[in-house]
């Protein structure tokens, strides 16, 4: 989803993030990694600046829509805002590093190597593609790495990066393409099921990211209401979610974004204009879709900074 970092940090400040500062610390990991990344991609460091992905390609930029609901501070002395770490760096797989790689042929059928780390297709019950699941648990590793060295920067910013997988895992369009009977009923027409489900997914995500960086106060609140999911096996949260409402709650997204947006989203790439995301949201169905979506997915996000992260800040 667009707006991690909004996700992130209200999800920390709510239940008491500590207000400290981090020294920040170079990259002396590469021991520790057994992945790839993009070889185009350079390790960015943006204290200070916008969580925002940049693409040439218009469907994959977020730049027009960001508005800094968040202020990132510039570092002083080296040291920064520990939460704003957590949040900023939230965003930093969409940046580019899981692009241009060869990991699965299925990866083919997600948009890429990115699509393939950053999603979990499940299909009834039985086709299921993507890792997301294992990049939590990656990542989550790496931040206790750092933690162990005492290196509260990268034990953050590895922690923020687990997170975002997280909070992919929990959106619902990262958890099917578009439901099982949509795919039946177009079987024979291939190019409707890709534009639809491709569309759907792009939008979606745009039109949530806008409003949270715009702080749309009915999904901000959500995410600081929301209660803290307790969590005990970080791989057995994974498991749960492979297999959770979120792709029951896809189903009837899926169909109120076909009221809203069908008639032309249907036939070619197609990207929302600002206007149009201002109107789609104050349709109710969607709005109490998108609320319960993101009281869950923050429950989730709060009981992994709880369990994962505030000990080793401590």
């Amino acid at each position: 989803m667009v707006a991690h970092d909004v996700l992130t940090y209200l999800s920390a400040k709510s239940i008491g993030f500590p207000e400290i500062d981090v020294k920040i610390t170079p990259y002396t990991y590469a021991d520790a990694e057994n992945q790839k990344y993009n070889p185009n991609y350079s390790l960015e460091y943006r204290e200070g600046d916008t969580p925002v992905a940049h693409s040439q390609d218009s469907m994959y930029d977020e730049s027009e829509y960001y508005s800094n609901y968040i202020k990132y501070h510039s570092p002083i002395d080296g040291m920064v805002s520990g939460i704003e770490v957590l949040s900023l760096y939230s965003a930093e797989p969409d940046w580019g590093m899981d692009q241009n790689l060869k990991l699965s042929f299925l990866q083919r059928l997600m948009g890429g190597s990115q699509g393939y780390r950053h999603m979990r297709y499940v299909l009834f019950y039985f086709i299921r593609a993507g890792i997301v699941n294992k990049q939590i648990i990656y990542f989550n590793n790496l931040a206790k790495t750092a933690f162990n060295k005492n290196d509260k920067y990268w034990g953050l910013r590895f922690s923020a990066r687990a997170i975002h997988y997280l909070e992919d895992l929990l959106t619902p369009v990262h958890s099917k393409p578009f439901p099982e009977l949509f795919l039946l009923k177009n079987i024979f027409s291939p190019k409707k099921i890709y534009f639809k489900g491709f569309n759907y997914h792009m939008n979606f995500e745009k039109l949530i990211g806008y409003y949270l960086w715009h702080g749309n106060s009915d999904l901000t609140n959500t995410i600081i209401t929301s209660p803290v999911k307790n969590l005990n096996s970080l791989k057995l949260l994974c498991l749960t979610l492979k297999h959770s409402k979120i792709r029951f709650l896809l189903n009837k997204l899926f169909k109120e974004m076909d009221k809203i947006w069908g008639n032309k989203m249907g036939e070619k790439e197609y990207k929302l204009r600002k206007s149009e995301i201002e109107d789609s949201l104050f349709n109710k169905n969607l709005l109490k879709l998108s609320v319960e979506w993101l009281n869950y997915s923050a429950s989730v996000v709060k009981g992994y900074i709880k369990k994962f992260v505030l000990p080793e800040l401590q």
